[in-house]
């Protein structure tokens, strides 16, 4: 793998599929990587704002096919269409050393915001989404053991529910499953801020 990060050289767009092969690889810590070593010219360039169609530089100053914004919001931020015009769509995150992301997706029915932060002992994210649209929200599993996850204050999933009361069922809120990656869990459109600890 060093080889593709280091050696490889490629257009925008063929970078675009080898950051899309080694995120469906699983390999995200890798992408990041290249992504970071490719681009760091123009990304600690002030004079630009958007990224240029020919790497190091050159061509037009924004470029559609960029792949760090679409691999980024796809497989690092995890937020991807499920249906036709965003009706729905998960948010299943790979942050793997980042503490801290951010993303907003423009639809014509409004707006899907997007926050996660965590640390050694907590996960919070924020998410707001137009109504009508339904989501599949993935809670990272790999940094620590969760106890309980919060919606809007409110638990909605414990761990072990023989010690505390049951989780509230919650309107909108539907627990899915607890696969290896995530505690998955269905929302509707609207505001959620969501704590796991």
């Amino acid at each position: 793998m060093k080889r593709l990060i280091g050696m490889v050289f490629a257009s925008p767009h063929f970078e675009w599929m080898v950051y899309n092969a080694m995120a469906k690889a699983g390999r995200y810590e890798d992408a990041l990587a290249r992504m970071k070593q490719r681009y760091a010219k123009q990304v600690n360039n002030p004079a630009l704002s958007t990224l240029a169609e020919y790497l190091p530089s050159g061509g037009t100053e924004n470029h559609a096919w960029n792949a760090p914004s679409t691999v980024l919001s796809q497989y690092i931020v995890g937020i991807e269409p499920t249906s036709v015009a965003w009706k729905s769509f998960n948010v299943l995150p790979n942050m793997v050393h980042l503490k801290n992301i951010k993303q907003r997706v423009p639809l014509t029915r409004g707006d899907i915001d997007y926050e996660i932060n965590r640390n050694d002992n907590s996960i919070s994210i924020s998410l707001k989404s137009p109504q009508n649209t339904n989501a599949i929200v993935g809670i990272p599993r790999e940094f620590f053991n969760i106890e309980s996850v919060s919606f809007n204050g409110d638990k909605a999933w414990l761990k072990d529910t023989s010690l505390w009361s049951k989780p509230k069922k919650i309107e909108g809120v539907t627990f899915i499953e607890a696969d290896k990656k995530y505690l998955k869990f269905k929302v509707t459109g609207g505001t959620w801020n969501i704590e796991a600890l």
